[in-house]
């Protein structure tokens, strides 16, 4: 029971947690996405601004300063990019420099230093018009920093969570079977002794039920055994009137033989009444259970039978003790 609730906690737990963080990842990567469009489209809205306000012969030292930071722009472009349409950009653009200008953006391979396009690598291009009309192509490479999706300390972090929530499960486990645990053993200890303490009735309402419930059947027991070791008693006790009787009557008859037969049977029958009244004491007697020597007994059993005139001899010992009332 512990390990299944153990493992129901820790499972829950992490299933939740997996899941939140793959939202969390989600929503961030999004963020980022829009970001990045936002800054692409401010770069891209200040050099388009910047050779708005100049003439066309002075636009090319302005084009070499702005190609040495991640952008190349090119005037009059021989053709236009090719590649999957990057409606955020065109959209973020849009909103920037106004609807006026036509506005074409996607998203292409990077051109690597042979002059060839890179599949791993993807930029982000604009085909747009300035304010004379002249045609402009920009181009924004992907920042050279490598992204890591875990930190060196998520690693630790991630230790630290597990060994606390693995912690936290083992003592709720714990707690929610401790009840099962004290009643089981009440249970066994029940069939043993049913004069055993009730079981304490505390903590959760579940709980306490069961503990009400299991002390009102041990009650019910405990009378149902007082009920039966005094009808034992008391039938046990009736049975000797009678029998008394028809041992006087059995004098009177005048066949020995026969009188000797019916003696036997009544005093066996008589025995057995005994016995019974004797198991009846037993059940009925408050005498505490204690460990005895099952030696001693024999010895005592047969020290008796050796004074009522009977021949008796023990031989061998057992070595053992019982668990009894020793009266």
């Amino acid at each position: 029971m512990v390990g299944r609730v153990f493992l129901l906690l820790v499972g829950g737990i992490l299933a939740s947690a997996s899941l939140t963080l793959f939202l969390a990842e989600r929503d961030r990567q999004e963020f980022v996405t829009h970001m990045r469009t936002l800054y692409a489209a401010e770069r891209i809205e200040q050099l388009v601004l910047m050779l708005d306000t100049l003439p066309a012969a002075a636009r090319a030292p302005i084009l070499h300063i702005a190609s040495q930071n991640g952008l190349s722009a090119e005037i009059r472009p021989t053709a236009s990019a090719l590649g999957e349409p990057d409606s955020a950009l065109a959209t973020a653009l849009a909103d920037r420099l106004g609807t006026a200008r036509p506005i074409n953006a996607s998203q292409i391979p990077c051109a690597n230093k042979a002059g060839g396009n890179s599949p791993s690598a993807i930029c982000r291009s604009a085909f747009l018009t300035l304010g004379d009309g002249t045609p402009l192509r920009v181009i924004l490479q992907p920042r050279d920093r490598p992204m890591t999706l875990v930190k060196p300390h998520g690693m630790l972090y991630a230790a630290l969570f597990a060994a606390s929530l693995g912690l936290l499960a083992y003592v709720v486990a714990r707690m929610a079977t401790r009840p099962l645990r004290q009643l089981a053993q009440a249970a066994t200890e029940l069939g043993a002794n049913i004069e055993r303490p009730p079981l304490p009735v505390r903590g959760p309402s579940e709980v306490r039920f069961a503990a009400r419930a299991f002390n009102t059947m041990q009650e019910q027991l405990r009378g149902y055994l007082q009920e039966r070791t005094q009808m034992l008693a008391a039938i046990s006790h009736d049975l000797q009137t009678p029998l008394t009787r028809i041992r006087l009557r059995l004098e009177k008859v005048s066949d020995e033989a026969l009188r000797a037969k019916f003696t036997d049977d009544l005093s066996a029958m008589q025995d057995t009444i005994r016995d019974g009244l004797d198991l009846a004491r037993s059940m009925h007697s408050s005498e505490p259970n204690q460990r005895t020597d099952f030696d001693s007994i024999l010895d005592s059993v047969c020290a008796d039978a050796v004074e009522a005139g009977q021949d008796v001899s023990l031989q061998g010992v057992t070595g053992a003790s019982i668990t009894a009332r020793p009266s």
